[in-house]
């Protein structure tokens, strides 16, 4: 049972061959004809104030369009999966005084999905790696904050920490004989700490982003009164009638609103980390008592599964 109180989440063309040498003279001409033929086509357009009609999609065709696009992210598809395990455990405590046999099969779904989540951070290392050497994760030239970029190097290391150590959990509980000297829950405590120096320096690294968020927001409208005033001034000292510049306005409402979105996307990881804190503490231990009850654990993780899917689905929309 301790061990299952440390889990946690986070066309190919077909060709086909010639029969024989003689269809190949005829097969090229049939191919030149079609080459002479798209070079003589004239694209004539419609006739002035006459709209082509297209097929109008229908709303099930544009979910299930927009869930396709959405799910091609594996990130994505990680969020999809940790709302639906999480989402297992609230509805079998529904079920906890009504069926119990309702309840154990709903919690066996969202112990399998816990591990389906284990065995996608496979894929997780190689990206913290390439984190590591490139410094991607660090915002990149927009943030002047050495500090932040600086805490990028710090949450890719702390990543290439934690992933071979919940591989190793991961593979030991699946298949026991495999490592029978091994400690699961050791190794997966080892790699909750490291995901809890991930934690703090996201936190830490997202406040940073967006004080200088806030101060670019400022500027951009700072900049934006200023050319409007240097415009009613030009137009009381010359006389003139000159009005804002529209082209001008909209580049700027346009930045503007691209800064809000970040600012927004920024706020929703302080969140996210913030419901982390207790539960990577929490899984931090493995030779103690349990620092908090299922629920409460449970409970936070499934808060945070309902705001992060909020979060990537805010982002896809204004992608």
């Amino acid at each position: 049972m301790s061990s299952l109180r440390r889990r946690r989440q986070r066309c190919h063309a077909n060709t086909a061959a010639k029969e024989d040498n003689s269809d190949d003279s005829a097969d090229y001409f049939l191919d030149v004809v079609t080459e002479e033929e798209k070079k003589a086509t004239v694209q004539v357009p419609p006739p002035s104030g006459i709209q082509i009609a297209t097929p109008k999609q229908s709303r099930f065709d544009f979910l299930l369009s927009s869930y396709i696009t959405f799910t091609q992210s594996p990130s994505n598809q990680d969020n999809v999966l940790n709302l639906f395990q999480y989402s297992l455990w609230l509805v079998s405590r529904f079920y906890s005084k009504t069926s119990q046999r309702g309840n154990n099969g709903l919690r066996e779904l969202y112990s399998e999905m816990s591990f389906v989540r284990y065995a996608l951070r496979l894929f997780g290392l190689p990206v913290s790696m390439e984190a590591a050497r490139s410094g991607s994760w660090g915002g990149g030239s927009r943030y002047n904050d050495k500090r932040i970029h600086s805490l990028g190097k710090i949450l890719a290391w702390s990543m290439i920490i934690y992933y071979p150590l919940e591989h190793v959990a991961y593979v030991r509980w699946r298949a026991p004989k495999l490592f029978p000297r091994v400690n699961a829950g050791k190794y997966s405590a080892y790699s909750c700490r490291a995901w809890f120096v991930f934690i703090m320096g996201t936190i830490t690294q997202c406040m940073s982003k967006l004080k200088e968020l806030h101060m670019e927001r400022e500027q951009l409208l700072l900049h934006n009164i200023k050319s409007d005033a240097a415009i009613r001034h030009n137009n009381v000292t010359t006389g003139s009638c000159h009005g804002d510049d529209p082209k001008e306005d909209s580049m700027v409402l346009a930045a503007v609103a691209e800064v809000d979105q970040s600012i927004e996307q920024e706020r929703f990881n302080v969140l996210r980390n913030v419901l982390f804190t207790l539960p990577s503490i929490h899984w931090s231990t493995y030779d103690t008592a349990p620092l908090l009850g299922d629920d409460v654990v449970n409970g936070l993780m499934w808060i945070e599964s309902v705001v992060r899917m909020y979060q990537k689905i805010r982002a896809f929309r204004a992608s």
